[in-house]
């Protein structure tokens, strides 16, 4: 519970701060845009409540908990996805460039802060549930897939609740981009790379956990 309560505590600071710092812009220039970002970090904090609920859901049936982690692996991809949110930095309604850089970098920490927990949670509960299978396949699949996920998003435009409004464009775009990856070499290009700034992410926060929970032991 008060790790919990650390984590999520950390996540209201950082939306906080998030928060603040756009109703100031909304203020100095009488404009809503990146109001985008506080929906990406409620969309962000989504995953980590799958997570947190399973945690604590340990009579959970297998078929439930298989849906919980579908559900979870959905929706993981827009903890890191808010990163992708600087390609908007220009200078806009006359605020200054450093301020919306200062509100965007916040929000993307935030969200793949957020994340890295969520992940890390799930990976706890992949060793409980299946420990015959390597938990690294494990995150190396989640990693591949939310790479592929944050392609999707940003480049092609799809979200999460594609799945629902329009699956069938959605499930196009993803085979043809699996039979043929050959010719969609770009896809696999974003997929490697942002699938490797998560991981790099992962192991940072992993360590920094691990470190302070030896700590509080000692």
């Amino acid at each position: 519970m008060k790790k919990t309560f650390r984590y999520t505590t950390s996540f209201l600071l950082g939306t906080g701060l998030v928060l603040l710092l756009f109703i100031g812009r909304v203020l100095y220039s009488q404009s809503w845009f990146y109001g985008f970002l506080l929906w990406n970090l409620f969309l962000a904090f989504i995953p980590f409540c799958i997570s947190q609920y399973m945690l604590r859901k340990e009579d959970m049936g297998k078929i439930k908990w298989w849906l919980c982690l579908a559900t979870w692996l959905l929706f993981f991809p827009n903890a890191p996805y808010i990163v992708t949110d600087l390609v908007h930095l220009r200078l806009r309604n006359g605020v200054p460039l450093w301020y919306d850089a200062a509100m965007v970098f916040s929000a993307a920490l935030t969200g793949l802060w957020i994340g890295c927990i969520s992940l890390m949670q799930m990976e706890k509960l992949w060793r409980r549930q299946l420990p015959n299978i390597r938990a690294r396949y494990f995150i190396a699949s989640v990693l591949l897939l939310s790479g592929f996920g944050i392609y999707l998003g940003r480049v092609l435009r799809f979200n999460s609740w594609d799945v629902v409004t329009d699956p069938f464009d959605l499930l196009k775009a993803i085979v043809q981009r699996v039979i043929f990856p050959w010719q969609y070499l770009r896809t696999w290009g974003v997929t490697i790379l942002f699938a490797a700034i998560i991981w790099v992410a992962y192991q940072q926060v992993k360590n920094l956990v691990y470190d302070s929970a030896s700590k509080h032991l000692k």
